[in-house]
């Protein structure tokens, strides 16, 4: 069977992975790419992520069974009204911007007739940096791809964007596009907005004090987000922004009682725990049937976490995620390395013999 030709139009982090990811696939094939910045489709080509660069999104569009929309969320519905003009009947579109719910509507009232070949997506993966020079071929590995089909969707177009999703790596899951603008307003756009007022904050009341040479691994944690391209979030926000606003009303709320429980210990303990609980049972990646969290206490110097990563690569003990916990007074923190459970008692003891003390997520000290 031939592979299914791709069409990627917008070469940023996300576009760009994803042309990466596909060159490492056996039946998918990134036939062309354009961007705005005709570098950025130009380096995509150098790196052998596609074979050419369009001068158009109908340029693009041509010659692909799928075409896949990778531009800033307020110019995605336009964009995708483009591909869809600029292809063939059987020809599906699909993009991957953060925000659904207005794209998806703008598409079908723009175009009732062929909407039906569009299905809207969204990878949950991404990083603070922006550009083509961030793009990781291995950025979508087991991260959720939201698509959001709508009745009208054809079951043709819900195939190729589930095939597309999981061939990039990622786990596709169908939601309604409000649902997914909802959850994403909680879980991915107040995180941002939170983090750029704490950064402005802490900016703010600098003056003359060392306040930003003494952010430890904490407040870089929380803030690190913050560095995430403005011109892009601009355009998320204001896009997102009635579910934005929900669950930003939400937050606000929950730091409100905090403040007023400040001299509560009681109730300070129970909120603080009720968040241990919640944090701590977030979902691990689901990359093979039975997997384990190793915790691992590990100080802030120079060559420990190599030293931790030799030791399990020496036992050919593979890492499939691995998540750093700093500790409240600096110095120290919890490493978090998910990895295949039948590997666990190897690489327990490979971290023993390295003077590494390690224990599973759900034991207690």
């Amino acid at each position: 069977m031939k592979p299914t030709r791709v069409a990627v139009v917008g070469c940023g982090l996300i576009g760009g992975s994803l042309a990466l990811a596909l060159a490492a696939s056996d039946d998918h094939e990134v036939v062309a790419v354009h961007d705005s910045d005709s570098a950025s489709a130009e380096a995509a080509v150098a790196a052998g992520a596609a074979s050419r660069a369009a001068s158009s999104v109908a340029d693009a569009a041509r010659d692909a069974d799928v075409v896949v929309v990778g531009v800033d969320v307020s110019r995605i519905a336009e964009t995708v009204c483009a591909a869809l003009d600029a292809s063939g009947p059987q020809t599906v579109v699909t993009d991957v911007g953060s925000v659904k719910g207005p794209v998806v509507a703008a598409v079908e009232s723009a175009r009732p007739d062929s909407a039906a070949r569009y299905c809207g997506g969204h990878p949950m993966a991404g990083s603070e940096r922006h550009g083509f020079e961030a793009a990781d071929s291995g950025l979508f590995r087991n991260a959720i791809w939201v698509l959001t089909p709508t009745p009208t969707t054809v079951d043709a177009a819900i195939t190729c964007a589930t095939r597309l999703a999981s061939a990039a790596g990622a786990a596709p899951l169908a939601l309604a596009p409000h649902v997914h603008d909802d959850t994403v307003a909680v879980v991915s756009h107040v995180p941002h907005v939170a983090a750029a007022a704490l950064m402005n904050v802490a900016q703010s009341r600098a003056g003359d004090a060392p306040v930003l040479r003494l952010a430890a691994g904490g407040f870089r944690d929380v803030t690190r987000i913050a560095a995430g391209s403005p011109r892009v979030w601009e355009d998320i926000l204001a896009e997102n922004s009635a579910a934005i606003r929900d669950a930003l009303d939400a937050y606000i709320d929950g730091l409100t009682a905090i403040r007023a429980d400040l001299h509560d210990r009681a109730a300070l303990r129970a909120t603080l725990e009720s968040a241990s609980r919640s944090r701590r049972a977030l979902p691990i990646p689901e990359v093979a049937a039975d997997l384990v969290s190793l915790v691992v206490p590990i100080s802030d110097r120079p060559g420990a976490f190599a030293e931790i990563a030799n030791a399990l690569g020496a036992v050919g003990v593979n890492i499939v995620d691995v998540e750093l916990r700093h500790s409240a007074e600096g110095g120290r923190g919890l490493l978090q390395v998910t990895l295949a459970a039948e590997a666990a008692t190897a690489a327990v003891t490979a971290l023993a013999d390295r003077g590494f003390t390690a224990h599973t997520e759900d034991e207690q000290w």
